[in-house]
């Protein structure tokens, strides 16, 4: 896997799939079934007879093969870029992605002209390892944002989840209380060992000292780590500096850096 700092670079950003892969653009798109086959590339793949397959690009293996060797003589891969590959939306899933934004991705995500520097923010944070706080007015993109930012984790090889914030203290009081089922702890460490968390729509739940010392411990850990979160958040930013408290605005100041999303609301357009 490459690193993600080979990758989010702004020239290469949104030709994501073709950085992940170097590959040769005179190169045939991929190997013959046959090659594939003897490559093992394709779990599962019968030897004999034919087999439906959810996407045909990948073969539901959720990488495709680019006819090019490295310097070991192994087949480069990339991940599947198949918007309806049913292995790429499962990793979505299991990530904590909602459906409605399984076909997000930079490419396609709309920066308005008063935001020329938006790209540039966003890169120059993850490639030096800080997170990202996304906040502005409701509608104009910070989800897509979050999720296509996830996206690019899963594709390089790290782990990656994205919960909103209710449903995180929903979890975790569920957990009060019980003898079976996942611990507070367990809970907890679901999202605080992630190579990538995203906290969404900050700000919709009740604040509380117990809900700041949850957020604070998994960013506290994020921060010993090396590994970014991102929040998004429908407030401006003297509000969200008085839902999140001293304390933790202080700690997202020193590990974050804070975008503003300024654009109209995209779904008053739909």
């Amino acid at each position: 896997m490459q690193d993600l700092r080979e990758v989010l670079t702004l020239e290469k950003w949104t030709g994501l799939m073709e950085t992940i892969t170097s590959s040769n653009s005179n190169a045939r798109s991929e190997p013959s079934e046959t090659e594939r086959l003897q490559l093992k590339l394709v779990p599962g793949h019968p030897t004999t007879g034919p087999r439906a397959y959810g996407c045909l690009r990948c073969h539901d293996s959720g990488w495709r093969v680019i006819d090019e060797r490295d310097a070991m003589g192994n087949w480069r891969q990339t991940p599947c870029d198949s918007p309806d590959c049913p292995t790429r939306l499962m990793q979505l899933q299991l990530a904590g992605v909602d459906k409605r934004y399984w076909k997000a991705t930079l490419d396609d995500f709309q920066v308005w002209p008063d935001q020329p520097d938006l790209y540039p923010q966003v890169i120059h944070a993850l490639q030096n390892d800080r997170g990202l706080v996304l906040y502005g007015t409701v509608g104009n993109g910070k989800s897509h944002m979050a999720v296509a930012i996830l996206r690019t984790f899963l594709d390089v090889g790290r782990n990656a989840r994205i919960t909103k914030t209710r449903d995180l203290l929903f979890e975790i009081q569920a957990t009060f209380g019980r003898t079976d089922g996942p611990t507070t702890e367990k809970v907890v460490a679901r999202y605080r060992d992630c190579g990538l968390f995203v906290l969404d729509d900050v700000g919709t739940e009740k604040q509380t000292e117990w809900s700041r010392d949850v957020f604070y411990a998994i960013l506290d850990a994020g921060y010993s780590n090396f590994a970014p979160i991102v929040l998004t958040a429908n407030l401006r930013l003297a509000q969200l500096r008085t839902h999140l408290g001293p304390r933790l605005h202080s700690r997202l100041t020193e590990v974050c850096a804070f975008v503003e999303f300024t654009g109209p609301d995209l779904r008053l357009r739909i």
